[in-house]
């Protein structure tokens, strides 16, 4: 197994997205997580608060996760290099496509509804489109 494994399904206290390293003596997965929260008061009171907590897995137990879909592997040498306007045209084609078929997609919704999700593909196009512009 790798040395990182990232949670695909929420547990326990983990969310999508977490990892999970292991410890350097092989034995455990951890995922170490710290919140701070601090607010000043209407009267000039000070508020604080902090959170942390530590997940420990063994091995044995990870791979059980592993074979159950809760978390992957992450093997850094085997990521694939993605280009970042490739994805940018790919989600212009996309979005593009939803709005020429909005009307088909959302028959029978509400018209607030059909403008909201209009509204959204037009800012999300324009954001892309912007953002592929800045190409050089």
């Amino acid at each position: 197994m790798s040395k990182t494994l990232q949670v695909i399904e929420p547990f326990f206290t983990l969310t999508v997205g977490d990892t999970l390293e292991l410890t350097k003596d092989g034995k455990n997965y951890v995922n170490v997580r710290s919140d701070e929260f601090s607010k000043a008061g209407k009267n000039g009171e000070d508020f604080s608060s902090s959170y942390e907590s530590t997940v420990t897995f063994s091995v044995a137990y990870a791979k059980e996760l592993l074979k159950e879909g809760i978390v992957c592997e992450v093997n850094p040498e085997k990521q694939e290099f993605v280009n970042i306007f490739t994805e940018i045209d790919n989600l212009l084609e996309k979005y593009t496509n939803e709005l020429k078929s909005i009307n088909t997609d959302m028959k029978g919704c509400q018209e607030c509804v059909k403008l909201e999700k209009y509204t959204v593909l037009n800012n999300l196009i324009t954001l892309l489109t912007h953002l592929k512009g800045l190409k050089k």
